[in-house]
């Protein structure tokens, strides 16, 4: 979506958004979203190119709404402005949702600032008290500025490209260190890499490719007597969890920027670069040098600026492998 934002009596700055509404379940760990939030922040201060939350006018990084049950998941052109509202759950079936930020919009996408509490349609800020799950969702609601530019898999890939975005997810997490918040390990996370066997081998019963099948259990029988045994032994930290080419952006100036940090946990840095290398040997286009090349160009930039334990390189093909079985 396209508006401007005026601060105080600040010139109207226009500019590009992001309108993202978490799905319900997800909308339940509000402590996750505020962390992501202010992880988006900190990696701005850090002169990273990502998508930060633009502050609510109640001064939080998310507002949380009371959605009816009756609009349909998917995307919306609102008629107002004509302005493309896309949604994590659900699509907001309205021309005048206001836009909750921190100043007055000059677009009317969130209703007026006087009606922030009786939007359009049903749609409400959630007051806290209990409402009928038959009738409503009660979802968080952001408002993220947008990163320009084109994914990592919509673009000619050649090995300087994806040396400079391997440089950029190392700096990435070389100052994701110094985040902390060693709490935020998300047990339970379906897409944890550190349980892959489990994850993955419960759900064999839907493969009827016993080819496939095979593959899957030697690749989680490697992964119980490979990496388990030395997990303790991996530096942990935060990480962006999903550094895949469809969430790594690049400018036309070729600057390297990331979106969607929803899967931000505290785990295995070793975990970021194994996503990362799975996906570049996953892409689709036509590589002129060869897969396997394009993604030593990847990881040789990261460990360029992020080296790696001894450990984590003995364990990366072990881990890569565990992401494509889980993919």
């Amino acid at each position: 979506m396209r508006g401007s934002l005026m601060r105080g009596e600040k010139e109207v700055r226009v500019s590009e958004y992001v309108l993202k509404v978490i799905n319900h379940l997800d909308s339940n760990h509000e402590c996750l979203i505020e962390v992501q939030g202010n992880l988006m922040l900190f990696l701005q201060a850090r002169d990273h190119n990502c998508s930060t939350p633009v502050p609510s006018i109640f001064k939080t990084l998310y507002v949380m709404c009371k959605i009816p049950r009756g609009t349909q998941p998917g995307s919306v052109a609102l008629e107002t402005d004509s302005v493309a509202l896309e949604t994590d759950s659900v699509a907001l079936e309205t021309a005048c949702v206001s836009l909750e930020t921190d100043s007055n919009p000059s677009f009317d996408i969130l209703g007026s600032v006087n009606e922030a509490e009786n939007l359009e349609d049903g749609i409400v800020i959630y007051d806290g008290k209990e409402y009928s799950e038959e009738e409503y969702f009660v979802c968080a609601v952001l408002l993220l500025n947008f990163v320009p530019g084109q994914m990592l898999n919509e673009i000619p890939l050649n090995t300087e490209l994806l040396f400079n975005a391997g440089m950029t997810v190392g700096r990435l997490d070389r100052d994701l260190k110094d985040f902390g918040c060693s709490r935020l390990g998300r047990p339970g996370f379906l897409w944890a890499l550190s349980r892959v066997g489990d994850n993955v081998e419960r759900c064999l019963q839907a493969v009827d490719d016993k080819r496939h099948v095979k593959m899957v259990r030697e690749v989680c029988e490697s992964f119980r007597k490979e990496v388990e045994p030395k997990l303790h032994l991996l530096p942990k930290q935060i990480i962006h969890g999903d550094a895949s080419y469809a969430n790594v952006v690049v400018t036309p100036e070729k600057e390297i920027g990331f979106i969607d940090f929803g899967e931000i946990s505290y785990t295995c840095r070793i975990f970021e670069l194994s996503i990362a290398l799975m996906y570049i040997l996953n892409v689709e286009d036509d590589l002129s040098c060869g897969r396997t090349r394009m993604a030593g160009y990847f990881f040789a930039g990261y460990h360029s600026v992020n080296p790696l334990s001894d450990e984590e390189m003995d364990l990366l093909h072990v881990l890569v492998a565990s992401r494509f079985v889980s993919h």
